[in-house]
């Protein structure tokens, strides 16, 4: 009988496979394998198919059009049809203590496009505000690192050139167009009927948007710890959303932007700060930021970790289409790409999953050198060659391209992020008088597309080593942040209410930092 036949469904941004057979209900497998929680039914089909809706009414009255088109469904009203990757992203879960979208207070009528605008890459959703329906989302790098890759690079460009500031503040906003314009496309909604546009970044980036260059800390205002705003029209948006309030969300420091009080909203910390157990945020990216949330305090530190996303790496790149982002060795290596593309690059959580695979396979030292072996497969030998600094290991060919490698220096690139990453959630735990015994939960955020191996992350030693089910990934957590807050005003008020709580951590004199970081830097 067909309905004998298997599938398998894999759920992002997890990454887990579940095993089904064709016809089951969608909503039972779910919840029997802890995808959903009783309540909970909304999913995107990313890629593979469903059965049918049973009463299509259903669907029609949840989600708008847009939502409907970009693949929303609900899982109740679908059975297994064969393969399929579904999305299950964090704010359905509905956690009583995660922030809930109240549709009465939401915007006025129109459009609303929620900006994460980062270092390194930009994420936009653009949701019909009459529904607040899950929004179609779309990302690009931001188009600064093109020729000014970190922020110290841009600060210096705006000092330099007496027209510095403008061209960069050019390029972000273009880099909101050009997202806006990608998502009309994509959703046949027009950009000019976006009423609101809600944006975190962090500090330097926000003020740059807003045509102010960044002044350090010497010229930081208290103002910045309350939302922003200003009309469209006064912008080089005007031609394409005239009718836009452009809201910059709040900052609590000029070393804690609004994206990251986006992600501390998102992920619900402000509901823990009181508990005796620790919640640990990690928001891995260009710049990883860990926040703690526990025994009274909200204490964040941030590392700098341009590995996980593909920076500094030999062949990296951010995690768009093509990027590598997951890797399996057994007699040979099966490559995973965004979207299923060609391989052209290595993302971060490609490198991630590839450095895992190699220590699963032993073959990769303690000390994080790749190790030959000559009894391998012969078809796994083949992915070996010696390289400037030591073995590098092949990937993918690419033709007459170079190939795609893994070399010695990429991996060291890594152990230098893990290093900070794990030390940096030493220091944080020993600020509020706790260890790896005190944590109750660990929430992995990341940029936009990543999907970061948690497990991987784990066993590498990116981050402390708790049991794996207290380890839960969040996506996207700063965007996250945004859609609440354009969801729901109140939330705004929220964000400016937690930038009283946040406080630093600077590492930089921190004597267990410094004392951690490189025993950390070595595997298991």
């Amino acid at each position: 009988m067909i309905f004998s036949r298997q599938a398998h469904i894999e759920i992002l941004p997890s990454g887990k496979v579940l095993n089904a057979k064709v016809g089951d209900s969608l909503l039972t497998l779910l919840l029997a394998n802890h995808v959903l929680d009783k309540g909970q039914e909304a999913v995107r089909l990313e890629k593979g198919k469903v059965s049918a809706p049973n009463e299509p009414r259903r669907e029609e009255e949840r989600f708008s059009p847009t939502a409907l088109a970009d693949g929303w469904i609900l899982a109740s009203e679908r059975r297994v049809a064969g393969n399929a990757v579904l999305y299950v992203p964090d704010q359905q879960r509905q956690d009583s203590e995660l922030p809930i979208v109240d549709a009465a207070r939401q915007p006025a009528e129109g459009l609303g496009l929620a900006v994460d605008l980062g270092s390194g890459t930009v994420a936009a959703g653009l949701a019909d505000l009459r529904g607040m329906a899950i929004p179609a989302i779309s990302a690009c790098a931001n188009s600064q690192c093109g020729a000014l890759g970190d922020l110290g690079a841009r600060l210096k460009f705006m000092r330099e050139h007496e027209d510095g500031l403008k061209i960069l503040q050019n390029m972000l906003y273009d880099d909101i167009k050009r997202l806006a314009r990608r998502l009309s496309d994509k959703t046949g909604l027009d950009p000019r009927d976006v009423s609101v546009v809600m944006v975190a970044a962090n500090s330097a980036l926000g003020q740059m948007l807003w045509g102010e260059i960044p002044a350090g800390t010497a010229g930081w205002e208290a103002c910045w710890r309350a939302p922003r705003t200003r009309q469209a029209d006064q912008t080089p948006l005007a031609e394409l959303m005239p009718r836009a309030e452009i809201v910059l969300m709040p900052s609590a420091a000029p070393d804690i932007g609004s994206d990251l009080v986006a992600a501390i909203l998102a992920s619900g910390l402000e509901h823990k700060i009181e508990r005796p157990a620790i919640t640990l945020m990690i928001d891995l990216g260009l710049s990883t930021e860990i926040v703690a949330a526990g025994r009274g305090r909200l204490l964040v530190a941030s590392v700098s970790t341009p590995a996980l996303e593909g920076v500094s790496i030999s062949d990296g790149m951010r995690a768009t289409v093509g990027a590598i982002v997951q890797v399996q060795i057994n007699d040979t290596v099966l490559l995973r790409t965004v979207r299923d593309a060609r391989p052209r690059g290595l993302s971060g959580a490609g490198l991630i999953s590839a450095v895992y695979a190699l220590q699963q396979n032993d073959l990769l030292d303690s000390e994080g050198r790749i190790i030959f072996d000559r009894d391998l497969p012969p078809r796994l030998i083949a992915h070996f060659a010696r390289g400037f600094s030591g073995v590098d290991f092949l990937l993918s060919r690419r033709g007459a391209a170079a190939d795609i490698v893994i070399e010695q220096n990429d991996i060291r690139q890594l152990q230098l992020a893990k290093g900070s990453v794990y030390a940096a959630c030493k220091a944080v735990l020993a600020e509020l008088k706790a260890d790896e015994r005190d944590i109750g939960q660990i929430l992995v955020g990341e940029s936009f597309g990543a999907h970061i191996d948690p497990v991987a992350a784990l066993e590498l030693g990116l981050i402390p080593e708790v049991a794996e089910e207290r380890v839960k990934p969040i996506g996207n957590a700063a965007w996250q942040g945004v859609f609440l807050c354009l969801s729901n005003r109140n939330m705004l008020r929220e964000a400016a209410r937690l930038t009283e709580r946040i406080e630093r951590l600077d590492l930089a004199a921190n004597a267990l930092y410094a004392a951690e970081f490189l025993p950390a830097m070595d595997f298991k």
